[in-house]
């Protein structure tokens, strides 16, 4: 009995170590943590006004002031990011580029080389927000030669390449076959000049899936409606996933030129794409729609007959039209579809 309170007192008084020693060693980082940043904080109100002074007023700095230490170049980072963040001049924009060229190509080139993925990843952001273009050759050898454990890196080189404006990274994206995620794509074209995207543009055809989609969508988000044409002549492609990209950023432009090609699309034997064909006429409230929408209020498919029915809603006529198919049509489906767009728009009409 003895021998138990014993080993007892023994494990609590262990436990009560260790916790003393973890408790000591969480004081010890948070007083290391509040060093670090009064160094920091003494840092910036040094280097602050040099940096001003050389990103506002483009006058020389003192290079005495930047010393080969981490926590200078973290600080000269977060002021640089700070003055891009604010300001929107374009001669700041390039005062920010060469400063950051000037004094940070050293610190960028360690980090990139460093083990730790979280910093490597840091550089490759800081390269493409300050344009430090001197690393486009290193990044393309890494980018092209390179295996990567985690995916995300080799992603973001080409988010950083793209923004630098790398004639390797366009022409290996034209000519592979092997695709990359759509939405990595669409992040490449956003950073590029007009002039690259309008390569890709070119030559959508004869990309990867995926990049064609990139393509479309793209176009979608810049609104640029000089490229209707070339959207609606691939309406007859043989690929699904390409003509439902296409028919959505139709849908957010609301106009298209070419009904035809859209309406042919209202037989399809996929339904997202009856159901495109419904909200087009939606947005474009054309005449020749209308009595596609009655058709499509027998869809199979719940998700076309609602289309169809919030579709017509929209025509001056529309729930004149509802109300006819409620009260003459023999289809069920149609019935019940007129009838709930009916009641939710209010109508007043006889049964």
């Amino acid at each position: 009995m003895n021998f138990s309170i014993i080993w007892v007192a023994l494990f609590v008084l262990m436990l009560a170590l260790v916790l003393v020693g973890f408790l000591m060693f969480l004081l010890f980082q948070k007083s290391r943590t509040i060093r670090y940043e009064r160094r920091k904080e003494s840092y910036r109100e040094k280097l602050k006004p040099v940096v001003q002074q050389v990103v506002l007023s483009g006058e020389e700095g003192h290079p005495r002031l930047i010393q080969n230490e981490r926590i200078v170049y973290e600080v000269l980072s977060e002021l640089l990011e700070e003055l891009t963040a604010t300001l929107k001049d374009p001669f700041v924009k390039m005062r920010v580029n060469s400063f950051a060229q000037w004094t940070m190509t050293d610190y960028y080139t360690r980090l990139l080389h460093h083990r730790r993925f979280s910093l490597r990843m840091n550089a490759l952001y800081q390269i493409e927000d300050f344009q430090v273009q001197s690393f486009q050759q290193e990044l393309w050898h890494r980018y092209k030669h390179k295996k990567y454990k985690n995916i995300a890196e080799h992603y973001q080189l080409m988010r950083t390449l793209s923004a630098l404006g790398s004639e390797e990274l366009i022409y290996d994206l034209l000519d592979t076959h092997e695709p990359y995620p759509k939405f990595l794509y669409k992040e490449v074209l956003r950073r590029l000049s007009k002039t690259d995207t309008d390569r890709f543009i070119d030559q959508c055809d004869s990309l990867p899936l995926s990049l064609q989609q990139a393509v479309v969508e793209w176009i979608g988000e810049t609104k640029d409606y000089s490229r209707i044409p070339f959207l609606e002549e691939r309406l007859e492609s043989d690929s699904f996933e390409l003509r439902i990209s296409l028919l959505k950023v139709m849908e957010t432009f609301g106009y298209v030129s070419r009904h035809d090609a859209v309406l042919a699309l209202a037989t399809s034997d996929y339904f997202q794409e009856r159901m495109m064909v419904a909200r087009i006429a939606k947005v474009t409230e054309k005449e020749r729609y209308k009595s596609v929408l009655v058709n499509l209020l027998s869809d199979a498919n719940w998700f076309v007959r609602q289309a169809a029915g919030g579709a017509l809603t929209v025509y001056q006529d529309g729930d004149m039209i509802l109300a006819h198919v409620y009260e003459t049509s023999e289809d069920p489906y149609a019935r019940d579809m007129a009838h709930q767009w009916l009641e939710s728009e209010g109508a007043v009409w006889k049964s």
